[in-house]
């Protein structure tokens, strides 16, 4: 029987061809915005430019910001009343953590709404929220036709391809006050070279897991062999523009990021059959493009595994050890795993100890970890211990928006420390101190139900969830550099932090539990 339009009208073959390249159009635009917000507000001119700045005086008024926030709190309820399953999904703990987040983030911008206007925090935590609810629908919603690629497939070359740009592309002049040992830290289109080396590391992270998704295809096509060239090639740019920014907090979110990314090819790789028909639209990364509607169809009338076994007709069925071989990469087995792992943390810390003078300047930033005498991370712990206080005086509601660093710098700054600006390095410790101890929990518990669920899916994966994998990863790069470098209340790291992180809030097993 032929489906009846979801809202009632039929839409023609030309508007069936048509708005999912409309929607693949305004994707481009809302990330290419959200990343090069600092450079589009800062240094375009022109009309862009003029325009850019009018939309911030709106966002900063205090007789119209309140609007602008009720609207997004509109959208985030529509969001959440758009997903397919309804009010039951709302009764999943990722979601309620998400919920509760909101609902803390509110009540502090209610309550402080004076002090709130200024910073934009409030609003670009809440707008950040929204962009990810809505590219996660996105996601989530049946290809209307067999053209173009997957939204999931699409939205992770084009973060990838457009940070791959953004690590050639130098417009800022005073990039060189930013300097160690006399090398230039490169800042890109950004006014930091910590959110260039964060971002550089989120696209190394990415490109890295669409190579492993498409290497893996038994099959491929051209069209995989083109996506693995231009992973592979925009590598190589992303990795270069990590390096130069010197950004020790960047370096260790991304090694964290590629050992989740190895972690989850392992544990995927062996055992199992990646069939193409496994999975949500949102996992599937065995086709770059959409499945013809005749496939899609059969999709929904079959079973989520193919299997020959009736007894066991929910177990996937294993693969021959040629394809096993095929599919799996050099040294990647548990044993050998615990051996690269021993062999890692040892040459780390023979680099810590024995490379402080050396005269290769990442070998010596590395090595400056260990350094007793180094004031940045000292400047660091000096702020986290205040931001510490701040949060023991206020625990449940917190200081409120846009008052955590005028608080610090009046009342908790230690008197070594010439600013505190240093407190701004630590999203955790500043979401605290604003919004309360509560608030914390909740994205913590929220961080964690996602990549502790993400793990548990790894072990029972039939290898058909690598982007899924790649999503989190990446997502899990931004979470750690929030905590050494900041950026969750940035629209270039703070919006694709969400927009990676909220489509894992949709279970992709849920057809397999009926």
């Amino acid at each position: 029987m032929r489906n009846k339009p979801r809202y009632g009208l039929a839409p023609t073959t030309t508007m069936k061809h048509f708005l999912p390249w409309v929607a693949r159009a305004l994707a481009v635009a809302a990330l290419s915005l959200c990343l090069f917000s600092e450079w589009l507000v800062g240094r375009s001119m022109g009309f862009t430019g003029s325009l850019l700045r009018e939309v911030q005086a709106v966002f900063r008024d205090a007789e119209t910001q309140w609007m602008v926030m009720a609207c997004l709190v509109v959208y985030f309820l529509t969001f959440l009343l758009l997903d397919r399953a309804g009010f039951r999904k709302i009764r999943c703990m990722p979601k309620m953590t998400l919920v509760a987040l909101v609902l803390f983030a509110l009540l502090a911008y209610v309550r402080c709404y004076h002090t709130a206007v200024g910073p934009l925090s409030a609003l670009t935590l809440m707008g950040g929220i929204v962009i990810g609810q809505a590219f996660a629908f996105w996601i989530g919603q049946e290809p209307r036709n067999g053209t173009g690629p997957t939204p999931a497939v699409f939205i992770a070359f084009t973060l990838v391809l457009l940070l791959a740009a953004a690590s050639v592309w130098h417009p800022n002049d005073n990039y060189a006050a930013y300097a160690y040992l006399g090398k230039q830290r490169w800042t890109g289109p950004w006014t930091n070279p910590n959110t260039f080396g964060v971002l550089m590391g989120v696209g190394f992270v990415m490109a890295a897991g669409l190579l492993i998704c498409f290497w893996r295809q038994p099959n491929r096509t051209w069209k995989a062999w083109l996506a693995m060239c231009l992973s592979f090639c925009a590598m190589a740019p992303l990795g270069f523009g990590l390096a130069r920014s010197y950004s020790r907090g960047a370096w260790v979110s991304t090694l964290a990021g590629l050992a989740f990314l190895l972690y989850a090819r392992h544990s995927i790789g062996a055992g199992t059959d990646p069939s193409p028909l496994a999975g949500t639209r949102f996992a599937n990364c065995s086709e770059i493009s959409s499945p013809p509607p005749e496939e899609r169809d059969r999709e929904r009338r079959e079973p989520l595994y193919h299997n020959t076994s009736q007894e066991q007709p929910n177990v996937p069925r294993t693969l021959t050890p040629a394809i096993q071989q095929q599919n799996s990469l050099p040294f990647t087995s548990r044993p050998q795993l615990y051996a690269w792992a021993i062999l890692f943390i040892s040459l780390f810390t023979l680099l810590v100890l024995n490379f402080r003078g050396s005269e290769n300047v990442i070998l010596r930033r590395v090595a400056s970890i260990g350094n007793p005498n180094d004031f940045s991370w000292r400047n660091r712990v000096a702020s986290w211990e205040g931001a510490l206080q701040m949060m023991a005086d206020k625990p449940m509601l917190g200081h409120g928006w846009g008052r955590a660093e005028a608080m610090y710098d009046s009342f908790y700054k230690p008197a070594k420390l010439d600013t505190g600006a240093a407190i701004q390095m630590n999203d955790y410790l500043i979401l605290g101190a604003s919004l309360g101890i509560p608030a914390l929990a909740a994205f913590v518990l929220l961080l964690l139900l996602l990549i502790t669920g993400t793990l548990t899916e790894i072990a029972a994966s039939d290898g058909s969830q690598m982007l899924r994998y790649t999503f989190a990863a990446a997502a899990l790069a931004l979470a750690i550099a929030f905590w050494f470098d900041g950026g969750l209340f940035k629209l270039s790291t703070g919006v694709v932090f969400w927009i990676l992180l909220i489509p894992m809030l949709h279970n992709p097993s849920r057809r397999a539990h009926g």
